[in-house]
């Protein structure tokens, strides 16, 4: 790949990422100057009224989420693909909506 930077050709990869990477921040930086500064203050988070709150999923939306994957034989860490998940999606729905619903309801994420 060659690019045209500064008028000078340049075929060295890195350069060539380093100018697009720059030139998109550039870009961001300029968007953002019209925009005038906002005036909301944030408020600080605390653990007595959270921020937002997620309700319980049903599983008719889980089942939609799974339909919804990309069918792939890429395998995940723990040995299981899309494809699996999709084939096997009547089985799985009840435990992992019930996972879903149990890491909202306890406000914990899994680690693993």
């Amino acid at each position: 790949m060659k690019l045209k930077i500064d008028d000078v050709l340049v075929k060295d990869p890195a350069k060539i990422a380093n100018a697009f990477n720059d030139y998109f921040l550039d870009s961001v930086l300029e968007i953002t100057r019209h925009f005038t500064p906002s005036t909301i203050v944030p408020r600080q988070p605390s653990n007595d009224q959270p921020i937002f709150q997620l309700a319980n999923i049903p599983e008719t939306e889980v089942t939609k989420i799974i339909s919804a994957l990309s069918c792939s034989k890429a395998k995940d860490v723990y040995g299981m693909d899309t494809n699996f998940i999709k084939m096997y999606s009547h089985e799985l729905v009840k435990p992992i909506t019930h996972l879903v619903n149990l890491s909202i309801n306890q406000n914990k994420v899994p680690s693993a």
